[in-house]
Parts: structure tokens; sequence; C-alpha cells
């Protein structure tokens, strides 16, 4: 396998993307990005929002998790009817161990693993015809640990039924020898025939691990990492569409 692994981000509202992120916590908002271009995005990754639990507050999503299933899998009807070419993969909520280690886990025996398996379950069950983002969790800096989820999986019947897979656990890790035998792992198990994406790896891991994954996503362009600008972020329409360019630009030349 050697390929350009797929790009998923919201763009710039004035820049035309085919691949796009939006996310359950800001979709009022996304949405009228993709009614105005609806006829040019090919597929829409209806992200879960778990970034609300970088608040070591928060142990829950808001909703509770039927409830965000619920709003995902609503979201993933409203763009349908926008345009009903478009593919839309809404993802199955989980519990990112990689944002404060252990702080969601019920038990030791409920981590987030278990906790993201319920939530699949829920989800598969009531919606079973939905195209889902089945999210495959781990536990912090343990690649290892994703072939107790997938084994999960496995048993549920869900690895054979369902296509599209998400790499949960990664979205922090900086550790490029992490990310790349934690993908390599959910890729023999997996095999071929199923699509992998990545949530959230850095850009400097796409060279090691483009041949294992099918997509990744990030919305990292806006913040540039450049010694010239330190932690500048995107102020305006004009910083937005060059930082998103340039960003986009050493995808392509990292992945070729």
């Amino acid at each position: 396998m050697n390929h350009k692994p797929i790009f998923f981000t919201f763009p710039p509202e004035n820049v035309p993307y085919p691949y796009i992120l939006i996310n359950a916590n800001k979709w009022r908002q996304q949405i009228r990005y993709i009614r105005k271009y609806h006829k040019q995005i090919k597929i829409v990754i209806v992200d879960a929002g778990v970034e609300i639990f970088r608040d070591p507050k928060t142990f829950e999503y808001p909703e509770g998790p039927k409830g965000r299933i619920e709003k995902i899998w609503n979201i993933h009807q409203r763009i349908k009817r926008i345009n009903p070419n478009i593919q839309v993969w809404p993802v199955i909520p989980d519990y990112p161990d990689d944002y404060i280690h252990r702080q969601l886990w019920l038990t030791m025996e409920i981590t987030n693993i278990e906790r993201t398996i319920r939530n699949i379950k829920h989800a598969t069950q009531k919606y079973p015809e939905t195209q889902w983002v089945i999210p495959v969790q781990g536990h912090y800096k343990n690649p290892k640990s994703i072939i107790n989820s997938l084994l999960k999986l496995e048993k549920l019947g869900i690895t054979k039924k369902y296509r599209i897979f998400g790499i949960a656990n990664l979205c922090t890790e900086n550790n490029t020898e992490i990310l790349t035998t934690t993908v390599r792992i959910a890729r023999q198990i997996l095999g071929k025939e199923k699509w992998i994406h990545v949530f959230g790896p850095k850009l400097k891991s796409l060279p090691k691990i483009k041949n294992y994954i099918d997509s990744f996503d990030s919305t990292a362009w806006t913040r540039p990492v450049s010694p010239l600008l330190g932690n500048y972020s995107a102020k305006n329409q004009f910083q937005r569409i060059l930082f998103f360019s340039a960003w986009y630009l050493r995808y392509l030349e990292v992945v070729r």
C-alpha cells in the first residue's frame, strides 16, 4: 500500500473542500458551510466532540451517551437532507484515554475501552444500517491495548459488519513510534479491506503511518508550528486561508 491518506478538516469558510470534519459541539455554525458547498463536498465526518473532556471536571457527554448518539445521528440526517449524494460518516462517541489518563475510567475494570464499547453496542443496535465510524479506543501510551478493544468488537460482530474504524486514542500522542505501532496493529488485525481513520495525528507522524491508514483529520492548520510565529493562531479570514494553504501543501509534501 502506498498512497496519500485523505485529509479531513473544517476549512476556511471561503475555501471549498471535499472532505469535511464537523464537530457535534459546533455543528449549527458549521452546517452553513455544507449548505454553501454541498455540490463540492464528497464526504463529511460528524465528529463526537470529545474535546469537552479536556476539562478535568467533565466526565460525561452533556446529553449522556445515548443523547450524544442521538445528536450525532440527527446531524447526519440533516446533512443527508441537504444533499443525499454526500457520504456522511457519523462517529460513535468514545471516551479518549489520551486526554487525561484514567480520568474517565469508571473502575479498573470499566475503562475507556469498555465505556466506548457500550456506546458502540447501543448505536449499532438502534441504527444498524447507518455507516458508523467505529471508534477503536485504547489505553494511554499502550499500543497493544487496542488488541483488547478490537477483540471485543470482533466478538460483537462489529468488525465483520462495519467498514470504517477510527483509531481514537492518539490525538495528543507526540511519540511517533507509539502512533506507528498502534496503527500497524490495527491494520494487521482489521486487514486490508477495512477503512482505517486516525483522529488528530501529528503531521510529523504521517510519513511513517501513511501506508497503514486511509484517512486522518486535523484542525491544527489554524495554529502553524513555526519558530517565527510561536503560539500564534489565525486571527482573520486572510490568515485562515494562508495558514490552511501552507498546511495543506506541507501535508502533500510529507505523504508523497
